[in-house]
């Protein structure tokens, strides 16, 4: 007898007992041998003709099951990842824009508005993020991809139970050839009719058991194959249109928080904006920390202190009119090296988030790339060209964004923002050391001042050739560490006003960058996620290989990855010497520092190629 599915009573299942496993297949085996004192047999039966064909059928369902359920696993898992890198590459860039802001919340003017307006835009990217993108990623395809998976438990378990029944339909099958068999070679020993009859009923009700677990099961097949077809035709079309509403309504963040700004910001407040940038910075609120601290100032005591036989450095100002005018303003001075540090670490912190920022969205494109790589592997090789043709086009179009990521974030905007940033950086990584001579110079001069005062107090006998001479020696070194240490503050704060121009030069640089080419890509990548038909010159080699694949795929390696994990954030220290920078483009870049610049470059040494670049 043969079953509907082309099912022969060898019951060949290979494959099921594969998805089953070993120890679904040994559970089987075990009650098949406590009922009948037999072995079960999942395959070769050895009753039947030679040419009785497979049920391939069933098992090329199976094959594709498993497939499916394979595929769903890594879809839910790569989409779920890609969640998660795209939350967290625009949270980079609001630590980032926080950096700008702060960088010019004390020069208010032009720059304090651009600041604020991409605060404002950041904050209203992360609100699309928050009110649509992940939320609909979460209730709409990762709940269906969860429920699916869910449910092929159950399915699993059908194709386990199934084995049992292919054991008893074999056993019952082979028992009955059996007894017929014995009739042939031994007519004279007649098998007992009702053993017979019995067997055979046995055998009947056990194919009929295993055509109803086959046919179930097929249906369960059916389902979802079209299940998969779904996902490839209308999940993966609606993933689309989320990620082109996203980009959308980032690009129009841009316009909407001008609009905001302007409306917000009435006349006198872009006055006072705008006196505040034309006179110049504002002093830094809060308490002062100084700008050599607490641990290498009690070094500096100890040395001082073996260099003058015990005497201890006088750190604050003796209070004559005479002492404030000689050694000038000396909070105003603190207070200027204080803020230079404090912006120096903003800037380095500046460039590490945008570096952060660029590894991280292009994580996030990567793993879009997967998620459409996932929806190709879904296709079969019976599929028509309407169910294939949505992967397909979203493929081509994420292709092309990741291929303008590349050249106008990863390449124009880095070169203009993190590349500038670090170069900008490179005159004043050792204004510590600067910072910690004047401080020593200071000290120096103090304690000759309090000598001399000291001397003066006690009253000097003109006589005395021993104490106008010790006088004189004394009064000669407090004049040359007087003037050193104005020659040393003159330069640790040209250096002071050079950071200050050059900081106001990188940050209007940042920000334009952000102006000129993050707004413009999100609204390129909106459009070409928006295109209906596949562009031209594109086609099937376009689409046999893998957008991202292990090597790099068709597009270069991330240039950030390195970057952001190790050198780009680690300020380095003041005895590191210059680090290999970037240079930036052509008019680009802070202005020439007058002073303290570090040391060239050894002859034939070549300056470290742009990490930026393709």
């Amino acid at each position: 007898c043969c079953c509907r599915w082309g099912l022969e009573l060898v019951f060949h299942d290979r494959r099921g007992i594969i998805m089953a496993g070993r120890f679904a297949k040994f559970a089987a085996a075990t009650k098949h041998m406590v009922a009948h004192r037999t072995l079960a047999k999942f395959d070769e039966g050895g009753h039947l003709d030679s040419d009785q064909p497979e049920n391939t059928e069933y098992n090329d369902a199976v094959a594709q099951f498993l497939r499916y359920e394979t595929a769903v696993k890594n879809l839910l898992a790569h989409t779920k990842a890609f969640k998660t890198t795209t939350a967290d590459a625009f949270n980079k860039v609001a630590q980032g824009v926080e950096s700008l802001v702060k960088l010019t919340e004390e020069d208010g003017g032009d720059l304090a508005l651009g600041a604020t307006r991409l605060r404002s835009i950041v904050a209203r990217i992360q609100a699309s993020l928050t009110r649509k993108l992940v939320p609909d990623l979460d209730a709409v395809m990762i709940e269906e991809l969860l429920s699916q998976q869910a449910a092929f438990k159950d399915v699993k378990a059908k194709i386990a139970k199934r084995l049992q029944a292919v054991a008893d339909a074999n056993h019952y099958t082979a028992k009955v050839d059996k007894l017929k068999q014995a009739e042939v070679t031994n007519p004279e020993k007649a098998t007992d009719e009702e053993k017979m009859a019995r067997n055979e009923e046995k055998a009947k009700e056990a194919v009929r058991k295993l055509e109803e677990d086959t046919a179930a099961l097929m249906d369960s097949f059916t389902f979802y194959n079209d299940q998969r077809t779904a996902l490839m035709q209308e999940r993966c079309a609606w993933l689309r249109t989320l990620m082109q509403v996203f980009f959308t309504e980032a690009a129009q963040a841009s316009r909407a928080a001008a609009e905001e700004l302007l409306a917000d910001t009435d006349g006198d407040e872009m006055q006072e904006l705008e006196t505040r940038d034309r006179t110049g910075s504002t002093p830094s609120k809060g308490g002062r920390r100084g700008s050599v601290s607490a641990a290498r100032s009690a070094a500096l005591s100890i040395s001082h202190a073996v260099k003058h036989k015990g005497s201890l450095p006088i750190f604050t100002k003796t209070s004559t009119a005479e002492d404030v005018e000689q050694f000038g303003n000396e909070a105003g001075y603190e207070i200027s090296v204080e803020r230079l540090v404090a912006q120096r670490k903003l800037l380095t912190d500046l460039s590490a988030q945008l570096a952060a920022y660029f590894d991280k969205l292009w994580k996030a494109l990567t793993g879009l790339a997967v998620v459409v790589d996932d929806f190709m592997g879904l296709r079969e090789e019976s599929d028509p060209q309407d169910v294939t043709a949505v992967p397909e086009l979203f493929k081509i179009t994420l292709k092309l964004t990741m291929e303008s990521l590349q050249a106008d974030i990863l390449g124009s905007m880095a070169e203009e923002s993190v590349a500038v940033v670090q170069t900008g950086l490179m005159p004043f990584e050792g204004f510590n050391k600067e910072a910690e001579e004047r401080h020593k110079m200071a000290l120096e001069a103090n304690y000759y001042a309090g000598k001399m005062k000291t001397l003066k107090d006690k009253g000097a006998d003109p006589s005395n050739e021993k104490i106008v001479e010790k006088m004189g020696r004394n009064q000669e070194k407090y004049d040359m560490a007087h003037r050193a240490l104005g020659t040393k503050t003159d330069e640790v704060m040209q250096l002071v006003n050079a950071f200050d121009v050059m900081k106001k030069s990188v940050v209007d640089d940042v920000m334009k960058s952000f102006d000129s080419r993050e707004a413009v890509w999100f609204e390129k990548t909106a459009t070409t996620l928006n295109m209906q038909n596949m562009p031209e010159g594109m086609g099937a080699e376009d689409l046999s290989q893998p957008i991202m694949s292990p090597g790099g795929g068709n597009l270069a390696k991330n240039p950030f990855a390195k970057k952001a994990a190790e050198d780009v954030h680690v300020p380095p220290g003041d005895n590191d010497g210059p680090r290999p920078m970037v240079p930036p483009k052509p008019g680009k870049g802070p202005p020439p520092v007058p002073t303290s610049a570090p040391p060239p470059a050894p002859q034939g040494t070549a300056r470290a190629p742009n990490p930026f670049a393709k």
